[in-house]
């Protein structure tokens, strides 16, 4: 009866650091969006983004930016308007 009680103690512990993503980002669960330096000659907030293996990648076409080139592991996505947060949250 102890074993049962404590698995569901660690199971619950988890949902809830999944659910608020207690250092889950630099583990690789859920994609992770960072600014990065705007190339020169272009304009607008750049963002690097590395998918998740839970949450896949981080589409931000839908919030008003291009997808521009993939560097190894990171996309790269220009954004005319700046975002207030991450916008992978």
């Amino acid at each position: 009866m102890r074993a049962i009680f404590l698995i569901s103690v660690a199971i619950f512990v988890a949902m809830l650091a999944a659910a608020h993503r207690w250092n889950t980002t630099g583990g690789g669960l859920f994609a992770d969006c960072r600014v990065v330096p705007t190339p020169v000659g272009e304009t607008g907030q750049w963002w690097g983004c590395r998918a998740g293996a839970l949450s896949g990648q981080t589409d931000l076409g839908r919030s008003g930016c291009d997808r521009r080139q993939r560097v190894g592991p990171v996309q790269l996505w220009s954004c005319r308007a700046p975002f207030r947060g991450s916008p992978s949250t």
